[in-house]
């Protein structure tokens, strides 16, 4: 038994090191400008993984997600009260809403608070398997956001 460094919130980026006996495996991670290295678990005792292989282009994906950025929906998106997975649905975003990031989630990277005309609250900006499930928009010339034909 060694003593704990850390714990890592979900959607921390990991590079591994080093594959150890068992499930164990060594990361090490660079989280606001500071690298932690340890051992970690791989999977639970039930085998579940506790990690996962992502895009290699995620975490630039995932970078570009910023406050007050402007985004259209890509994949139908459930919108929740809070940033938890558990928190009570709102609405869910159809295909082509655009969104704009309120904040980013602090417990998971890969969740945002978003509003758009017709709701505000938590969405995942990537899924579980690194899809992305929202694009940036480019912003046209205007206040409004409305173009005239």
């Amino acid at each position: 038994e060694s003593d704990v460094l850390t714990e890592l919130p979900i959607g921390t980026v990991l590079k591994v090191l080093q594959l150890g006996e068992g499930r164990r495996i060594k990361i090490s991670s660079t989280t606001k400008g500071s690298t932690i290295e340890g051992w970690i678990s791989s999977k639970t005792k039930l085998n579940e993984p506790l990690v996962m292989k992502s895009r290699p282009d995620l975490g630039s994906c995932i970078a570009e997600f910023e406050v007050g950025g402007q985004h259209e929906v890509k994949s139908p998106i459930t919108v929740r009260q809070g940033e938890g997975l558990d928190t009570p649905v709102v609405t869910e975003l159809k295909v082509g809403t655009i969104i704009r990031i309120l904040e980013i989630g602090k417990e998971n990277t890969r969740r945002a608070k978003v509003s758009c005309d017709s709701a505000e609250g938590w969405i995942s900006t990537v899924t579980k398997h690194g899809e992305l499930l929202i694009g940036k928009v480019e912003e046209m010339g205007g206040s409004g956001g409305n173009a005239s034909l």
